[in-house]
């Protein structure tokens, strides 16, 4: 965003990145936050907004993510297979429905 901001300004006087970074932080209140880890929209969704109704279908997700990863670490393990595990939420780069 602050190469962004050089780009619009670049004719005028702007602020420096610290001071930039100061205003965006300090008099917005705004931040960005990279999640330490990657998660589902179900699980989002859940930990946001639960619900009795909706725990039953979560309790079904998390049993089938732990058969995954079960089978996962299954084929790891044995000296003759390759397998590929591809994380697909780390390519849902916009939000979506």
């Amino acid at each position: 965003m602050y190469r962004l901001y050089e780009e619009v300004y670049k004719e005028l006087e702007r602020a420096s990145l610290d001071k930039y970074k100061r205003i965006f932080d300090e008099e917005f209140n705004l931040a960005f936050h990279k999640p330490k880890k990657d998660q589902c929209e179900i699980c989002t969704f859940q930990r946001n907004n639960s619900t009795d109704e909706e725990k039953e279908s979560f309790e079904e997700h998390l049993s089938n993510k732990l058969k995954a990863r079960e089978a996962r670490c299954k084929t790891s393990k044995t000296s003759f297979k390759t397998s590929c595990t591809f994380d697909m939420e780390q390519i849902l780069l916009c939000p979506h429905r």
